[in-house]
């Protein structure tokens, strides 16, 4: 481990064992998606019928359950009966197509996959449908995959992991994050030191559940005794309608989320939570900017699937992110890639002394705040200079002619890699000569502000940018479009 300036806070209390091998969830206090309302009592009784029909079905310890979760109570029951059984659930995206579910289903070596999962309505018989059934040629003991040293993820300290997850695969092929329950009640007593969150607290979940945003969400309630309100899918009318309620106190968004609403309703708002987490992908300024303008506070979030969510903090109008309760970071002095250590990351790719190589790029001030620079894995190789697209992206869109921009490198006999962007103006940009005025006027923009071999070579425009469900930029997608925006331009 490289010597380098660190950052590190310590949590308070730790998780109570419930045997040697696992820790215990704590019980949700109340999930409701608007027109179903469970309280303590009732999801005990319904995870541990849940865990009964598994069990019936032939679930055990160390299988594997794939399930397409949508935002809801049966998906927490599901989660919370699958730890019962010391089974790991493997999240899946439930609006892909069906082949590609079981697709992902058996390259993470699920035994049994869930297409069905609800919960009945109040007297119903059965309360669920889990129809859980044998995944056809599936290795039902979990799949050959090693956690660090060897060792299976399923004979590991911890047991069985108890969620896999699939990254979203923005640079290259999805790979499997196994977290345990430990990973994920750390992250969620972190996150509520340091929101402040608390029994009275209600949180509102239309971030999807087969990624780490979402299911986050679950954990905090359920270590702060908050209730948690599900959307199933993201409508911006009604999300605005139940932030301005007054009774949410705390929301997860991405920023397209955040654009629609206020898109949608512009101007101040008379009420707004407490709190709205915005992560999945970089923020603009204009952004924030409108945000504060409309009374929302918006905290930036910095975290990843291997740290089980958020392990850095920026609050309304602060640029540098503090690190949550019990993690620790630091700067490789050569690279500048961040590295995080602490309870809630995942041991599966960590080094032996517990540092997780992030892939980002960034930097700590004196007081060991962060400030995020862009992605190691996305640099730019230009001329022997190595270019931060994310660098670019930002000084692009700072200018009023720019709603967001993309920036990739394409191949070139010259430089190796030469700098485009794709922009997706904030008005109408017709062909020709108009979008040959617009494209020099950005790339003066840029020389003022950025070293000569990071301005764009060339410029394109486009009506939107390719983007993940989570918001994210698709930079795969991205490059694709660029490529052919030049092969159509010569």
């Amino acid at each position: 481990m490289p010597r380098a300036q660190r950052s590190s806070t310590s949590a308070a209390g730790g998780p109570t064992e419930a045997r040697a091998s696992t820790l215990a969830l704590p019980p949700l206090t109340e999930i409701t998606d608007g027109e179903r309302t469970i309280e303590q009592a009732e999801f005990a009784a319904l995870v541990d019928r849940a865990s009964g029909e598994l069990a019936d079905a032939g679930v055990g310890r160390g299988s594997r359950v794939a399930a397409a979760l949508r935002p809801g109570p049966a998906a927490a029951i599901l989660l919370w009966a699958a730890h019962a059984l010391e089974a790991s659930i493997i999240a899946l995206d439930p609006d892909s197509p069906a082949e590609l579910r079981q697709r992902a289903a058996r390259s993470a070596g699920a035994g049994f996959v869930i297409e069905k999962l609800a919960v009945a309505a109040p007297g119903g018989d059965p309360p669920l449908d889990l129809a859980a059934r044998p995944l056809d040629g599936a290795w039902r003991g979990g799949a050959p995959t090693s956690a660090p040293g060897g060792a299976s993820w399923d004979t590991a300290p911890e047991g069985p992991p108890l969620t896999i997850l699939r990254t979203s695969g923005t640079t290259g092929r999805p790979k499997l994050v196994p977290l345990w329950a430990r990973q994920h009640l750390a992250s969620a007593r972190a996150a509520c030191q340091a929101l402040r969150a608390g029994s009275g607290d209600r949180w509102l979940c239309v971030l999807p559940l087969f990624h780490v945003g979402g299911l986050s969400i679950l954990f905090r309630a359920a270590v702060s005794g908050a209730a948690v309100e599900f959307h199933e899918r993201f409508d911006a009318e009604r999300v605005a309608a139940r932030l301005r309620s007054g009774e949410i106190s705390h929301c997860s968004l991405v920023p397209t989320m955040l654009r629609r609403l206020l898109d949608r309703l512009p101007g101040r708002w008379a009420r707004s939570p407490r709190c709205v987490l915005l992560g999945g992908s970089a923020v603009d300024r204009d952004l924030l900017e409108r945000a504060a303008a409309a009374g929302i506070p918006v905290y930036r979030t910095y975290g990843m699937t291997e740290t089980a969510s958020l392990v850095a903090l920026a609050g309304p109008g602060e640029e540098w992110a503090r690190p949550l309760p019990g993690v620790e970071l630091t700067v490789d002095p050569g690279s500048r890639e961040i590295l995080i250590r602490g309870e809630m990351v995942s041991p599966a790719g960590c080094a032996a002394d517990g540092w997780l190589r992030s892939g980002d790029l960034g930097e700590l001030d004196s007081g060991g705040r962060l400030r995020v620079r862009g992605r190691l894995k996305t640099l730019i190789i230009s001329g022997g200079e190595n270019v931060s697209p994310e660098e670019v992206e930002r000084t692009l869109e700072s200018h009023p002619a720019v709603r967001e921009a993309g920036v990739a490198g394409l191949p070139d006999r010259e430089w190796g890699e030469a700098v485009v962007a794709v922009v997706v103006p904030a008005a109408a940009v017709g062909d020709g000569h108009d979008a040959r005025v617009l494209g020099e006027a950005l790339r003066a923009h840029c020389r003022a502000q950025l070293e000569r071999y990071k301005v764009p070579k060339r410029i394109f425009f486009a009506d939107a940018l390719p983007r993940t469900a989570l918001g994210k930029l698709d930079r795969g997608e991205l490059a694709r479009a660029a490529r052919d925006f030049a092969e159509r331009e010569g």
